[in-house]
């Protein structure tokens, strides 16, 4: 268990303090006035926010004449002169008449960082999306990545619950594979990976994002970035005030958390209500017993500071966190340098990256959660004599009855031991050359390595293990992973200018390896819980085999080229291409390289015919090629195992080895083609600004593991190519600068995804004739066993989900369902089943606002997902009088009193899981301390999460399950709802950050 702070209300106390003591000295005060104009036109300009510097609350507007008059305090050295579409000035106040020239175009100059490379925003040609700090959503952040949670068109980040161990699932455009990595390509700062990358970076430590959503953007990248392409940039070091060699910042938060939604299960009351209930006397909440408030708080001390040749910053974060099931939580420390030195009279950068994390997490057996919903709320916590009957023993002082599927879920919590500790290394070192102006020659090498350690211990007196029932004598496992990845590239580019013609070329090399190792071994049979998982050489159990040891080893590389080539005319015509060869050891021998093309193009009407109040309207189409590696290395190989069988030779018998997988020489990359068009917008003086987006994808060649007849083959199993999905979708996205004033202002962003399709074209085996029809989503005993869900066929959407259709119950307690012919049954089969629902959704939106009234700073967002369904698995399984007996069940039993059959799955275990949530908002206002020459910015800020959810789901997350959990996350199979689903949570953040 994570220790709570005993100090809190003494922190929460100083945030008061601080928000109602801090008070700004009166100052003397000088009139400055002056005229701001366009800098080409000579044009005033109208309604210009002219800012004190470090004083956002105190200014004024240009009036009609483009002319300001401000009082500001004697020792104000600068202003601040922000206009939409105009670049932010800072002007030193040299006299009391100021004349300011303006350039536009601010939103057109901004750089969008792209593959090895970045582009001004006016010569983005592909689906290209940055979202900066101001856009960032605000509360308990653990994760980066829910830093744009529903901020970016066509990218779904979905966490049914609030596990704070638990990822979330990306995917951007939808599904692009189903038997390899649907997880972006992530990328920070130049070193690549995946969400593992992610847990090594602290959230405060993010400068911006750009999401590369088209193949035209991430076909540069070509063999990883079927499912799209994200790149973090980090905060780097700026130069300080003139009277300050350095800035400091520090970051400080804590955060409640409690259940936000609960399981919808029978009270004690409505349980004893049934006939065959089963009643021990109590009055039992078992989600109360195996749930508490939880409490996190992080902390970020960060120093940095820049010079004209040089630039740094270092960081330390600490974040700690108590889930709100008990023993769930981590704490982690992280450290993080960025360093940038300049030599050989600014011909030469070299730019040097470390971070460290060290994370420890502690876990809940998830079967916790599962019986939850099913104990019997009649039912002690803790064994007494009036409690003991001849079917129940006393365990460790729990209350247990020796039934199937039937386990005190406090005693799973309190009996089991599971943690873990996970340590990252990155470094990375970039040395860039620009022996001629234009030409940069340049280097990069980074090496990341991951070691994870866990353990897990079962005590003697536990009833339930995962892996026993009963008499066991104590469980114990420990297991460790280690991951080495390198990465070096070298890239040549040359940037060339003429009057109105520009031009960008690039060339490199890229090589990859990586190195994985997992060792695990297992005991049984121990004389003390004392020794938990620390001594699996004292299991007694060794004798007796039931011990149990694994080691695996892999690697794999993989060498890529590349060229990109990007042309500008008169900042209105835009094309650029891109090729890239990869070579890699994880496929057949013969097809072990791929290529991956793409180009785009782009028009601005805007730069060619004058529209009146339009200042941007670029057309643009693009079209690539991206690749997909498979899972593990060595799939292409045959593979041969230990067999339970033995052969007599030279007087022994041995052991037998059988094969368990074939060898595909063959076997090549996925690929994803993919074509879009879109439109980027300015409309009012760059006042409202937008983008509108298609896109359709064919993915082939997917890979995936199929029985294959024996004969011919030695196993029956084998890697193959041999899907294809389609994919089509259309996305908007919008920003408007609602009000633009000194003294208040309101911005407003709103994004919406339309899913057209996401089609199986093809997954039929060229081994196997007529079966193109493949049933997932089992939902397994007690009940429930052979009870599929999902159904997979040719030609369909993914994520059909089957069931077949309630009528009615009939006079004798009989549930009735119709059949394939269209009679009535008790007793369904698979062939009475019909599509109910869908399991991904049709749209979803994302619509922010952000308020600042003086020294006062509110926002708020929305993020509502539309079209999908949920298989509620606790209704199916327990939904019905019938399973009561000494278990409890749903509500939903209470609809369907009179049944005598079941439990039956039904279409009224499928739910429209529509929702629309207040995922965040905030409330903070910022102190100024112009005078002093230590403190300079104070913001005390408040901040709520997930504050209230409007869906007509009875579950306990309406959010899309992008695959079954109960399948290892098989994306073929999206939409059931678990019943060891983490609870969803509610969060309360107050923090205080300063600037020194």
């Amino acid at each position: 268990m994570i220790r709570k702070l005993p100090f809190l209300k003494s922190c929460l106390f100083i945030v008061v303090f601080l928000m109602g003591s801090i008070a700004t000295l009166a100052q003397q005060q000088r009139f400055v006035t002056g005229i701001v104009t366009d800098s080409e036109t000579g044009e005033t300009l109208i309604g210009v926010n002219v800012m004190v510097e470090n004083s956002p609350g105190t200014g004024t507007v240009t009036d009609i004449d483009g002319k300001f008059s401000l009082n500001v305090p004697e020792d104000t050295k600068h202003l601040v002169f922000s206009y939409v579409g105009y670049a932010t000035q800072t002007v030193e106040i040299t006299s009391y008449e100021m004349n300011i020239k303006m350039n536009a175009g601010e939103q057109l100059s901004e750089v969008v960082v792209i593959g090895y490379g970045t582009v001004k925003t006016r010569e983005v040609t592909s689906a290209i999306t940055t979202v900066k700090p101001e856009d960032f959503n605000a509360g308990n952040i653990a994760d980066p990545i829910q830093l744009i949670q529903g901020r970016v068109a066509g990218l779904a980040i979905s966490k049914p619950g609030g596990d704070p161990n638990a990822d979330f699932t990306i995917r951007i455009r939808g599904l692009s594979t189903f038997g390899s990595n649907t997880t972006p390509l992530i990328i920070v700062d130049g070193v690549q990976g995946g969400q593992e990358l992610l847990k090594s970076l602290d959230p405060s430590e993010v400068a911006s994002f750009d999401v590369l959503k088209d193949a035209s953007a991430a076909a540069i990248y070509g063999t990883r970035a079927a499912s799209g392409v994200i790149i973090i940039t980090t905060k780097k070091g700026t130069l300080a005030q003139a009277d300050r060699p350095y800035n400091v910042t520090f970051n400080a938060a804590l955060t409640t958390e409690s259940v936000a939604r609960s399981l919808q299960t029978l009270n004690a009351d409505d349980y004893k209500s049934f006939s065959n209930s089963t009643d021990y006397g109590n009055n039992t909440d078992w989600m109360d017993e195996i749930t508490q408030t939880g409490l996190a708080q992080s902390y970020n001390l960060a120093v940095f500071g820049a010079t004209k040749t040089s630039s740094y910053r270092v960081s330390l974060n600490y974040r700690s966190s108590d889930g709100v099931v008990i023993g769930t939580g981590f704490n982690q420390l992280n450290g993080r340098l960025n360093f940038t030195q300049k030599a050989l009279k600014d011909m030469l950068t070299f730019d040097i990256n470390l971070a460290a994390t060290d994370r420890n997490s502690w876990y809940t057996q998830s079967e916790a959660l599962t019986y939850t919903a099913r104990y019997n709320p009649t039912a002690p916590v803790y064994a007494t004599k009036d409690s003991i009957d001849d079917f129940s023993e006393e365990w460790g002082g729990y209350f247990q009855r020796q039934a199937f599927a039937f386990y005190n879920p406090k005693a799973i919590i309190d009996q089991g031991t599971l943690d873990g500790n996970n340590t990252t290394m990155t470094g990375s070192l970039r040395a860039v050359l620009e022996p001629i102006k234009g030409l940069k020659i340049s280097g990069f090498y980074s090496a990341t390595q991951n070691n994870e350690l866990y353990g897990s211990y079962w005590s003697k007196n536990a009833f339930w293990t995962p892996y026993a029932v009963g008499s066991h004598d104590g469980f114990a496992r420990r297991e460790t992973k280690g991951n080495i990845y390198q990465l070096f590239e070298t890239t040549i580019g040359y940037d060339k200018s003429w009057d109105e013609f520009s031009m960008n070329l690039i060339g490199g090399y890229s090589y990859q390896t990586n190195t994985f190792e997992n060792f695990w071994a297992f005991g049984q049979g121990f004389l003390s819980d004392g020794f938990s998982y620390n001594n699996l050489g004292s299991a007694s159990g060794i004798n007796a085999n039931k011990t149990t040891m694994y080691s695996y080893k892999s690697s794999s590389t993989l060498i890529g080229y590349f060229f990109r080539a990007s042309f500008s005319y008169k900042n209105a015509f835009f094309l650029s291409g891109s090729i890239r060869r990869d070579g890699s050891t994880m496929f057949g021998e013969n097809n072990q390289w791929g290529n991956f093309p793409a180009v785009s193009a782009g028009v601005d009407v805007a730069k060619l015919v004058e529209i009146n109040g339009i200042d941007r309207l670029k057309f643009r189409g693009g079209y690539g090629v991206t690749g997909n590696l498979p899972p593990l290395p060595y799939l292409s190989q045959d593979r041969w195992n230990v067999s339970e069988d033995y052969f007599f030779y030279d007087g022994d018998y041995i052991q037998a080895y059988a094969p368990v997988r074939n060898a595909n020489p063959d076997l090549q990359w996925e690929t994803k083609t993919e074509w879009g068009m879109g439109l980027d917008f300015f409309i009012l003086d760059y006042k409202i600004g937008g983008s509108i987006d298609y896109y359709n994808s064919t993915s082939s060649d997917l890979l995936l593991e199929y029985l294959v007849p024996v004969p011919p083959f030695p196993s029956d199993r084998m890697w193959l190519n041999l899907g294809e999905l389609q994919n089509s979708g259309l996305e908007f996205a919008i920003s408007w600068n609602v009000i633009e004033h000194s003294k208040f202002s309101w911005v407003t962003n709103f994004n919406f995804t339309n899913y057209f399709d996401t089609k199986l074209v093809k997954i039929t085996s060229p081994y196997v004739e007529g079966e193109n029809t493949i049933y997932l989503g089992e939902l397994g005993a007690p009940f429930l066993t052979g009870i599929r869900t999902i159904q997979v066929n040719e030609g369909s959407p993914i994520g059909q989900i089957i069931a077949p259709k309630y009528i009615y119950t009939d006079s004798l307690g009989y549930m009735q369902y119709y059949t394939a012919t269209g009679d009535t049954t008790k007793a369904p089969a698979i062939e009475d089943y019909n599509v109910v629902g869908y399991g991904l959704p049709d749209f979803e939106f994302g619509w922010g606002n952000t308020f600042s009234i003086s020294n006062f700073t509110v926002g708020f967002f929305l993020r509502g997902v539309f079209g999908h369904s949920l298989v509620n698995v606790n209704n199916a399984r327990y939904g019905v009088p019938v399973v009561m007996g000494i278990q409890s069940g749903m509500d939903q039993a209470l609809d369907f009193e009179t049944a005598v059959n079941g439990p039956v799955y039904s279409d009224v275990h499928v739910e429209k899981a529509d929702f629309v949530k207040l995922d965040n908002f905030s409330l903070g206002y910022t102190f100024n301390f112009p005078e002093s020459k230590y403190l300079s910015l104070v913001n005390v800020y408040f901040s709520g999460q997930n504050l209230f959810t409007i869906t007509n789901y009875s579950g306990v997350s309406p959010e899309v399950r992008y695959g079954d959990a109960g399948d290892n996350g098989n994306p073929l199979a999206p939409g059931i709802d678990r019943e060891n689903t983490y609870f969803s949570t509610r969060t309360f953040t107050v923090g205080v950050s300063v600037t020194f």
